[in-house]
This record gives C-alpha cells, structure tokens and sequence, in this order.
C-alpha cells in the first residue's frame, strides 16, 4: 500500500504493456480478462485489434460508452460470450433479453424500485445488518474473518425479504455457493467462446457446474410455484407486478418460465454486485483509517444507537461517497461486451459491422485523462462539488443508458445502511499476508475472498 496526500493507491492488476495478439491474447483472457486489459488502454479512449478476420475494439472513453449505451444502442447488443455466459441461469429474464421482450419485462419491474418504494425497505436493509452485526459481535476481537462471504449473506437476504416478501426459503448459504460455483465454471471463457462454437455446445467446466445450475433454476421454480399457489400479497412485492404483467402488443402474461428467469435475474444480479460493491468498500475503509472514522462518526452522528429508516439515507453523504469510490476503483461489472450489427463511428474510429466492443469499465474508471490520481482511493471526489460536471458516462458501475440496472437506486440504499450499521459498531483492518487480486469471472470478485481483522468499537 503506497501512501499518497489525498489516500492510498489501491492494488490493481498489472497490464500487459502492449495490446495482446493470438495466443497470448487468449491465454490472458482465459485466466483472468481484467488481466488482458493493456496499459495504453487506461491513457487512450479505444485500442483495436483483429483476430480472425473480425474488428476488436477495446472502449474507454466516456463519449464512446455515450454512443454505444444510449445514442446507438439498438445497434450494439449484448455480444455472444456475454449472453452464453449468463443465459444458462438467467434465460431470458430482464438482464439478457433484447428488444421488445426486455421492454415489456423492464416496464413491469418498475414499479417495485421506484425511490418511494426502495426507501419503504430501509428496515430490511437494516435487519440484514443486524444479522451481519450479531454474528461479528460472537467473535473474539482482532479475529479474521472472511467480510466478502459476509456480505454476500447480508445482501441475497435482503434481496428475498424485499423482493419476495421474504417467502423464498432460500438456503442462504447453499445458494450463495451456487451462485460462487456458476460463476467459477458457466462465468469463465474458454477456448470454445474464443473458437465460437455454439453457445449450446457444453463447454469443458459444465460438468463441475451443472449441479449449481440445476439447483439455482430448481430452487427459482420452486418459488414461482408457491406464489401461483398462494396468490399476490398486499402489498404487492416484485413477484406479485411480475405474475400481473401483460405484454402490451399481446395481452399475454409471462409464462412460468419467465418467471423463473426474472426470479434468478432479480436475486442473483441483485445480490452480487450489491455484495460486491460493500466487500470492496469494506477493504479500502480497512486500509484507510481517516476515511474509516469519518464513516463510523456520520453514523452515529445519523443513527446513533437505533436501526437505520428511510429518511436516514440521504443523510449518509460521505458513507455514499465510499461506495461510489470503491465502485470506480472495482466495479463489479469491469466490462461489457457488445457486437456491431451495422458500421457505427465511435469515438472518431470507424466501428465496423460485426466488430467486438468490448466496453472496458474498469479502464475507465482508472483511466489517467478522466481522473486525477486515478488509482487513489479518495471518496471525496464524488462530493457534490467535485462530481459537477462530470460526464455521465465517465462512470458506469451501474451501465447507462435505456439499459442502465434497475436496481441501481435499490443498491445503493441497500449499501450505505450496511456499511454504515456495520462501521458505527466495528473497526476492521487488513490482513498483511492475504494477497488483493480481482478476478473478472462475470463479475469482478477477490480471488480468495476478503479476509479483515474485526474488532468492536467502544
């Protein structure tokens, strides 16, 4: 860890000097494509290559992510490594469907993570932790503890208590490792996706995944199932909107098997990058003390000794900020991949007809001509004063655009009740011999987790 004036230089993976061609190109990808990613791509708005015949453009330049996301998106769907990896477990549910489908899908979720109804689960958000608190609160102090399997309890319970009303039956655990296990076998690229053999042809990790797989679809039909049975709750949680939505152009309902597939979208995507975004958060905190306190004295400054509510969130300022920070410097989601379908100029360059985008969060959120000390971990660069101006697609944890996450706004209050509960109470710091290194598996997880030092505030 290098000290600078304004934080600390938080780890990244080393980038490979020049862009990466052929084999090495391929080996890169396939053990980890954060580490494919070259130097110049974090000084320069795009980079391009050819493999096989076919344009590759490497994106990060906000204008660009601009043209791709908003002004052009129609013409730059999700490319066909993005959607093999993802449609296994999802289908096509609100994160991998396109056009018309997606619309009508999008439109019915709505209603649930408008801002009136987010803040209403304040309360969950808090008892999420509670639960987190009580279980730290059993340690003896200055144990170690593993925070990023933590959080990813705290955030799928929040996701079915808030979405589902809390009838899901989740085995928390059980489902969080499948979710682990599909992400380390269906979310890695292998040599099949490089050759572009059909998405349906098994992939050589299948077997070690097919089991998570089948119980996470199993799990999601069984839930559809109890709720078909038991009728809409009142209030209506998400299930409820999603078993009345009709498609406008037919009037026809969504089958139980899109229902399944919005079930698995909502739970899994809700709860991973959310997990995500508080595990990073909780590891820059734990090696910035300053930045530590000031989060723990704004919440018992906001909270004092009681849960968080609903009026609680906007107070939270600098609490938000950290995790704004921490999702620049790790996004959960470090890239995304679309396909030209027509001939698009792009950032100046021309962007031929079936060319590869491969749009590169996590370069731009490091890059040295959008960001001072790009690498530096400094929450107040997302103050009011400073992010004025800030172009709209210079940061994207969340994507942008018509496309942009649903539950951004839900995720976000989520995070700060967490991370504030958990400060105001607790003091953490890193572990010395446990090596910082992200690995992009779909999204961009702690290669062995995230171990801390846990002690209790007094």
């Amino acid at each position: 860890m290098t000290e600078t004036a304004s934080g600390f230089r938080a780890p990244t993976v080393p980038a490979p000097d020049d862009v990466l061609e052929g084999v090495d190109a391929i080996r890169a990808l396939l053990r980890n494509p954060i580490e494919a990613m070259p130097r110049a791509l974090f000084r320069e708005p795009y980079l391009t290559a050819h493999h096989g015949g076919k344009q590759i453009v490497w994106l990060a330049d906000p204008d660009g992510f601009e043209t791709v996301l908003r002004a052009e998106a129609d013409n730059f769907p999700k490319n066909f490594i993005e959607h093999r990896m993802l449609a296994p477990v999802l289908g096509e549910g609100l994160l991998t469907s396109e056009g018309a489908h997606w619309r009508w899908q999008r439109r019915a979720a709505a209603p649930e993570f408008s801002p009136r109804r987010v803040l209403a689960f304040a309360p969950v958000f808090a008892e999420a932790a509670r639960a987190t608190a009580a279980e730290w609160s059993a340690l003896a102090d200055g144990a170690r503890r593993d925070v990023a399997a933590d959080m990813q309890r705290a955030t799928l319970k929040a996701i079915c208590e808030s979405m589902l009303s809390g009838e899901s039956g989740f085995d928390l655990e059980r489902f969080g490792a499948a979710v682990t296990r599909y992400l380390d076998t269906y979310g890695r690229l292998s040599w099949f996706d490089v050759l572009r053999v059909p998405a349906w042809a098994p992939r050589p990790r299948y077997p070690m995944g097919f089991a998570a797989l089948r119980y996470l679809r199993k799990e999601a039909r069984r839930v559809v199932s109890e709720r078909r049975a038991r009728g809409p709750g009142d209030p209506p949680d998400l299930l409820d909107l999603l078993f009345a939505a009709q498609d406008p152009d037919t009037a026809r309902a969504m089958s139980d098997a899109e229902l399944v597939d919005n079930v698995l979208t909502i739970v899994d995507a809700g709860h991973e990058t959310t997990a995500l975004a508080l595990t990073w958060a909780l590891y820059l905190l734990a090696c910035d003390e300053a930045a530590q306190t000031r989060v723990a004295e704004e919440a018992r400054a906001v909270l004092g000794d009681r849960d968080a509510g609903p009026d609680d969130v906007d107070k939270l300022v600098f609490t938000k900020q950290v995790i704004q920070e921490s999702m620049r410097l790790y996004p959960p989601v470090a890239a995304m991949g679309r396909n030209a379908l027509e001939d698009t100029v792009v950032s100046g360059l021309k962007v031929e007809k079936g060319a590869q985008v491969l749009l590169g969060v996590y370069p731009l959120h490091r890059h040295e001509r959008w960001w001072s000390e790009p690498e530096t971990f400094e929450p107040d660069r997302f103050s009011p004063a400073r992010s004025e101006g800030r172009h709209r697609f210079q940061y994207v944890p969340f994507s942008a655009g018509p496309r942009i996450c649903i539950g951004a706004t839900f995720a976000m209050a989520e995070a700060q009740i967490i991370l504030a509960s958990l400060m105001r109470d607790f003091r953490i710091a890193p572990d010395p011999e446990h090596r910082i290194w992200p690995v992009l598996r779909i999204t961009m997880r702690p290669e062995g987790g995230m171990p801390l030092f846990i002690t209790r505030r007094n």
